[in-house]
């Protein structure tokens, strides 16, 4: 889910699941303004909804070759990813709430 973040910085990490590396991406003022490593990449939803990072491209690779019962999806760029999130968002005029 999408929301703003006011005027904040906010810091998401989270970890390759085969590097067991870092990845991290930092927002500010509810845009995404850095991603660590800038090789990293987002492997959408393969199981019941579950997002994976990885450092790279070739790690998300392996880690679906070796990984049961996960199709190789595509590997999206995560700022590009979060940016047409955040742009379907604006279109739609959904402001985040549940109502």
């Amino acid at each position: 889910m999408l929301r703003d973040f006011p005027t904040s910085k906010v810091r998401y990490e989270s970890v390759d699941p085969l590097s067991l590396q870092p990845v991290t991406m930092l927002f500010e003022n509810s845009a995404i303004v850095k991603v660590s490593p800038e090789s990293a990449v987002f492997l959408k939803g393969w199981y019941r909804g579950a997002n994976n990072m990885f450092v790279n491209q070739e790690s998300a690779e392996i880690w679906t070759a070796k990984t049961p019962n996960v199709d190789a999806p595509p590997y999206l760029d995560i700022k590009q990813h979060v940016d047409s999130l955040r742009q379907q968002r604006d279109e739609s005029g959904w402001d985040g709430s549940s109502n």
